[in-house]
């Protein structure tokens, strides 16, 4: 049985647990998932994001933890407003994805804010071209005429200066002077402030510019400020509901209520006060009273003739009245001393009638013993009857039929007990009689009793009567005393209730003014004379009552009001809140307000209602916090602020921690730190430490004191120093840090401003740090170009040639066979790979050599052939790859070593080409700011190499020399490339054109890499003719696009060929391809009759190209290049 229930309680226990783990599941599916999509995102790429985190952290640890903190003071943040916002949406997923966006474009536009601080806190403004004298005498009547008009207003503001209405100006000379002397002393703090300001004033300058910064970001000003308002409104609710829980909302709601209620009822009846008076006033200005009041007013006016007649029509009242009275006591007296009689009679016989009562018991109970004892004995009777029966028939007894002795002996006893029966029957009508006159009696005077109470009743009810006839007749009596020899005191009393009831307007005053009016009225009604006079007279008020029904109803409100609602006792009976507002309502419908004033008084308790903060919506209570004063209100706004400013703040902070040393650089166009850095990281190339170093080693101090430039002179420079400096100086122009030495305009002398020394150093320091294997790559270079003489380019494709790749694995890409490489080659081959060994760029494998596994391989001792393999390395097959295509920086590499080491090998005598040579390819006239190289081949250096190269590449190419020299300058060039461009995007919506022009420019490019690589081979060793091939060859790559426009390349006849030859097959043109083919050949025809050296003739070709594919235009090729329209 114990392990039975063991198992029971487990069993439930196990469901319990099942149904909270089910109900915890279910409440919390949105975290639940957050968290399992962070953990796969830990789990799959936690790698990666610690590595990423470990290097921020090493280059910029400030800006990580600032970015850090953003992230972590947003995701706060975002959960108070999610928290907040699920209070109003009900709806979690949607409240998520709203708290995301609005956290996401604050986080983002606090850091762009902040980044526009960095970027355009040194932007300075380009200058206009300065004012002139009118400018000046303008600006100087504006400033004047805003000082006048400021100073008058400030004397008007401070009553110095008051103009009355006679058109005078009155003046109080001691504010004057007030507001003159501290109106003048602001003006001048202003004029130092701006002095300071126009002098550079180091105070002043940082917020002007903030605060131009401020307005030309307003949007983002904007769009952050409504952010932070949606999110701190919903932080602030979240807050707000943890520290103002529900027990406290329902305490002030009860307070609030208390207090909103008492008011409310106080303007009920201040306003019920008013309308009473308002009403007053609009019942003596209605018709009902007016026609009223005009007749009490004749009324006032009969009587003052008829005083005579008045006294004695009072005189005779007052007699009848005492008759009255006097029968009225008459009839008193009687009823009284009948009222005597009775009471006497009725006090005997109430005594007798208590003797009775007490006696009736006694007479009933004897009256039914008696009774009980005559029964008993008429059954014994009967029975002693039937006993002398029986014996007589000989039933019983002796058996014996007859009269015997027996018979006789029991008829002896039956005349016995009959004698005590008629005994008793006497005895019981005697107490039968007695009980029965006694109820008689009681009877009777109950009767008489009763009798004598209605008579009483009567007597009383008389009494009664002419007591009150007699009240009323002394009430009027009362309010006539002292009127009745005068008859102006009639008419005054008369006149003075017309008075009270005009001071205060009520029933019983409208009683007493119609009572003094009927008594007037028939006083005066009395006399013959006067009684034509008042016929016409009403003293009913009707249409007066009619028009002060509305004051009377709000009297009665007003004391209903003052009776129950008034007073602070009458409120504190009533403590919860639906109690308050019941008595607030029933309040109003007491006080007897209209309806307008009923329904507004009415709205404001339900305002109350709907807006008390244990039932109202969440907004509506922190809405009455705020209007409360509740300081936990403000505190929760304080923390929502708080935080969302500490995200502003981040942000801000963060951006600025992205500042570069050439955000300082001051610059008329405002760039962020990441653009001037790429600017600079551009022009340092892919070689970017040693290209910062060059710089850094050709910058020198500018000797002069308070000028922290530096200088930079290009003119001791060879040609491939000369040109990195000037790509990292030209980039520094751009962005304002470098300028020419104005006082030499012809040599290349440069200052250079400290911040993009301080960058290139911060360049340097970082790439030693970060690419630790940079030195072991240089030395690469350098063994492995001394492996590869005398000639490197050939005996690195010879290496290449053994190089086999493999499934890369720790760093090894390739295999080189020693084994398989021919004998005259194997010595190269093992140099080489000597030489990378020595910097771990090589490993060698080998594999046998041990003896054979088994026992027979033990017994022989027999050992596997040995084979050697030689892995290689991808950084030793990228500098083969560099040497074979005879790369410029290899040049520079080994350039440097022969200046370190020496030359090694001897290179052939030339002489310097003379500088009147042939046109030249580029602009400067010169390879390098010093003097070129002799040259082998037999060729000088200059423009005579330049022209080798060009005509040797265009016979490659197939192109005569006098195709590319319509292309030489660089404004002919820009426009003819971007004309062909415009062909190629032409061409996309035409497939075949599309392809053909790929496959001609892909072939022609594909000639210009062979020719290089041919030339290159020709001029090894040779490094300023391979520079210069470099550089006839990236032109020539420039203007490829170009040259195939020609009419010698004869791209566009190929085109319209093959156009032609697609309109004889089966398929035929596509549509639009004949308008196209027609459009083709007029623009070859205008290129070959046009002169394409000038460069408005490829505007006008790039005119005719974009037009290529418009097929419903009629305009020709040829009309528009000659600006004429063509008729067809």
């Amino acid at each position: 049985m114990p392990v039975k229930n063991s198992l029971t309680d487990g069993a439930v226990a196990l469901l319990t647990s099942d149904l909270d783990v089910g109900t915890f599941l279910s409440s919390n599916l949105l975290w639940l998932s957050l968290a399992l999509i962070a953990a796969t995102i830990v789990l799959f790429k936690g790698r990666q994001i610690v590595s990423a985190f470990e290097r921020a952290l090493a280059s910029n640890w400030q800006l990580v933890l600032l970015a850090t903190t953003g992230i972590v003071l947003s995701l706060a943040s975002g959960y108070t407003t999610f928290d907040g916002m699920r209070n109003f949406t009900q709806a979690p997923l949607l409240s998520v994805m709203i708290s995301f966006g609005i956290q996401g474009v604050m986080l983002i536009v606090a850091w762009l804010i902040g980044e526009s601080f960095a970027t355009q806190m040194n932007h300075r403004p380009v200058n206009g071209g300065g004012f002139g004298p009118r400018d000046a005498l303008i600006g100087m009547l504006l400033a004047l005429t805003l000082v006048g008009i400021t100073f008058y207003w400030a004397l008007q503001q401070f009553d110095a200066v008051t103009i009355t209405g006679a058109a005078t100006v009155e003046a109080d000379w001691h504010r004057f002077a007030d507001v003159a002397f501290y109106y003048a002393l602001a003006l001048i703090v202003i004029a130092l402030m701006a002095f300071n300001f126009s002098r550079g004033g180091d105070l002043a300058r940082p917020y002007v510019q903030s605060a131009r910064i401020i307005a030309k970001n307003l949007v983002l000003w904007v769009m952050f400020l409504a952010t932070m308002a949606a999110s701190v409104f919903f932080s602030f609710d979240s807050h707000f509901n943890a520290i103002f829980p529900a027990e406290q909302r329902v305490r002030a709601a009860e307070i609030r209520t208390t207090g909103q209620v008492g008011a409310v009822i106080a303007d009920i009846g201040a306003l019920t006060l008013k309308r009473q008076i308002e009403e007053a006033e609009s019942l003596f200005a209605s018709e009902g009273w007016r026609a009223y009041d005009g007749q009490l007013a004749r009324l006032a006016e009969a009587a003052q003739g008829s005083q005579g007649e008045i006294e004695r029509y009072f005189v005779r009242q007052m007699e009848e009245r005492r008759r009255a009275i006097n029968e009225q006591q008459e009839r008193i007296a009687t009823a009284q001393s009948g009222q005597k009689g009775l009471a006497n009679r009725k006090i005997s016989l109430t005594e007798e009638l208590s003797r009775l009562k007490a006696e009736r018991p006694g007479l009933a109970a004897e009256y039914a013993d008696r009774k009980s004892e005559l029964d008993a004995k008429a059954r014994e009777v009967d029975a002693k009857r039937v006993e002398a029966m029986a014996e007589d028939r000989g039933v019983e007894g002796t058996m014996k039929q007859g009269k015997g002795p027996v018979y006789r002996e029991r008829m002896a006893e039956l005349a016995i007990l009959q004698d005590q029966y008629k005994i008793g029957e006497e005895r019981t009508n005697n107490a039968r009689k007695r009980l029965t006159a006694v109820e008689t009696r009681i009877a009777q005077i109950e009767r008489e009793l009763s009798a004598i109470d209605g008579d009483l009743a009567k007597f009383k009810g008389e009494e009664e009567t002419a007591l009150h006839r007699i009240k009323a007749v002394e009430a009027a009596v009362a309010d006539e005393a002292g009127q009745r020899l005068d008859p102006a005191r009639v008419l005054t009393a008369f006149e003075r209730a017309r008075a009270e009831f005009r001071q205060q307007p009520n029933t019983e005053r409208l009683a007493t003014l119609q009572q003094q009016c009927t008594n007037l009225l028939n006083a005066v009604s009395s006399n013959p004379v006067t009684k034509e006079r008042v016929r016409a007279i009403d003293c009913d008020p009707k249409q007066a009552a009619e028009a002060a029904a509305r004051v009377f109803a709000l009297n009665a409100g007003l004391v209903a009001f003052q009776a129950k609602c008034a007073g602070g006792d009458k409120l504190a009976r009533y403590t919860s809140t639906d109690a308050l507002l019941g008595f607030g309502r029933q309040c109003l419908q007491d006080s007897g307000l209209v309806s307008k004033d009923a329904a507004d008084m009415g709205a404001r308790l339900a305002a109350i209602d709907m807006n008390r903060d244990d039932k109202a919506h969440r907004f509506v209570v922190t809405w009455n916090a705020f209007l409360d004063g509740n300081r936990l209100a403000y505190l929760a706004l304080m923390l929502a602020i708080g935080v969302d400013a500490l995200v502003f703040l981040s942000g801000l902070f963060g951006a600025q921690a992205l500042r570069s040393p050439l955000s300082d650089v001051p610059s008329p166009k405002a760039r962020s730190a990441e653009q001037l850095e790429a600017i600079v990281k551009n022009a340092l190339g892919e070689e970017r430490l040693e290209n910062a170093e060059l710089m850094l080693s050709a910058m020198q101090p500018i000797g002069i004191e308070g000028d922290n430039r530096s200088l930079v002179d290009l003119s001791g420079c060879d040609y491939e120093t000369a040109r990195r400096i000037r790509k990292v100086l030209v980039a520094g122009a751009s962005i304002g840090a470098v300028e020419r030495d104005p006082s030499d305009a012809g040599a290349e002398r440069y200052f250079v401003r400290s911040e993009l020394f301080e960058y290139l150093s911060v360049v340097a320091n970082s790439a030693r740090e970060t690419d630790r294997d940079y030195t072991n790559r240089r030395r690469l270079i350098q063994i492995v170009g001394v492996a590869l003489e005398p000639d490197p380019c050939r005996n690195a494709e010879t290496v290449l040639d053994y190089v086999e790749p493999i499934n890369q694995r720790h760093g090894f890409m390739a295999k080189v066979e020693l084994d398989a490489v021919p004998t005259d080659h194997r010595r190269l081959v093992q140099t080489v790979l000597n030489a990378a060994m020595t910097l771990d760029a090589v490993q060698r494998h080998d594999r046998g050599g041990v003896p054979k596994a088994g026992p027979l391989g033990r017994l022989l001792a027999h050992r596997e052939p040995l084979e050697t393999t030689y892995l290689v390395r991808s950084d030793l097959f990228k500098v083969l790859l560099l040497y074979r295509a005879g790369s410029p920086a290899l040049i520079a590499e080994r350039a440097a070593a022969k200046h370190s080491g020496g030359p090694l090998r001897k290179e052939a005598p030339a002489a310097i080409a003379d500088a009147r040579g042939p046109k030249r390819l580029f602009a400067s006239g010169r390879l390098g700011n010093g003097s070129s190289p002799p040259l082998s081949n037999g060729h000088s250096g200059g423009g005579d190499l330049e022209e080798h190269f060009l005509s040797r590449i265009m016979e490659r190419l197939g192109l005569p020399l006098h195709a590319y020299d319509r292309l030489r300058t660089e404004d002919v060039a820009t426009r003819a490339v971007a004309a062909a461009h415009l062909l190629k995007r032409q061409a996309r919506t035409h497939m075949r054109l599309h392809e053909r022009l790929s496959a001609i420019e892909s072939d022609l490019r594909r000639e210009l890499s062979r020719a290089h690589t041919l030339l290159a081979n020709e001029y090894e060793g040779q490094g300023t003719a391979l520079e210069c091939l470099a550089e006839v060859v990236a032109a020539i790559n420039e203007r490829i696009p170009a040259l195939m426009l020609l009419p010698e390349s004869g791209v566009l006849a190929d085109l319209i060929e093959r156009l032609d030859e697609a309109s004889g097959e089966v398929g035929g043109l596509r549509p639009g391809e004949d308008m196209l083919r027609d459009r083709l050949r007029r623009l070859a025809d205008d290129l070959r009759s046009m002169n394409t050296s000038e460069g408005s003739v490829w505007s006008r070709i790039e005119d005719s190209i974009a037009r290529l594919s418009d097929a419903d235009r009629s305009d020709t090729i040829t009309g528009t290049l000659n600006g004429k329209p063509s008729m067809h």
